[in-house]
């Protein structure tokens, strides 16, 4: 009996999130970036005006992780901090080109890695699959 067979439901999940991360991270290495720092890339991208203390909340990080995280970027020239117009005293984010090309780049590579996994599904099975996972988060956030 093999240790997937056993393993919740949850183990599982995670081992397959993990194999996309080390996926990525191969990818990319090149790059000297981390699965990790997309999801900064991200939430800076999708969220005009954001500061360290709002991504610390939305990930639920500790905002100590949250700074060593967007020095790393901001040192790359992947995002930028830009004094707040609304309060001078706070610093916002932006994404920079060049963060934009990276994260259109982790895309790409996110889509082969589901791509693989697409292939082992019947048209019905992947669209019964997507609705399984839809379901599950929606009812647990």
């Amino acid at each position: 009996m093999e240790l997937t067979e056993i393993l919740p439901i949850i183990y599982r999940i995670r081992l397959l999130s993990k194999m996309n991360t080390t996926y990525i991270d191969a990818q990319l290495k090149d790059y000297d970036v981390f699965y990790g720092d997309f999801q900064f890339l991200y939430l800076i991208y999708a969220n005009e005006n954001l500061t360290q203390r709002e991504i610390s909340k939305k990930l639920n990080f500790h905002e100590s992780s949250v700074t060593r995280g967007i020095k790393r970027l901001e040192k790359k020239e992947f995002i930028k901090r830009i004094k707040s117009n609304e309060d001078k005293r706070r610093y916002v984010l932006s994404i920079t080109p060049k963060g934009l090309e990276m994260l259109k780049l982790n895309f790409s590579k996110q889509k082969e890695f589901e791509s693989n996994i697409k292939k082992l599904f019947a048209d019905e099975e992947l669209e019964n699959l997507e609705e399984y996972l839809e379901r599950i988060i929606k009812n647990l956030n």
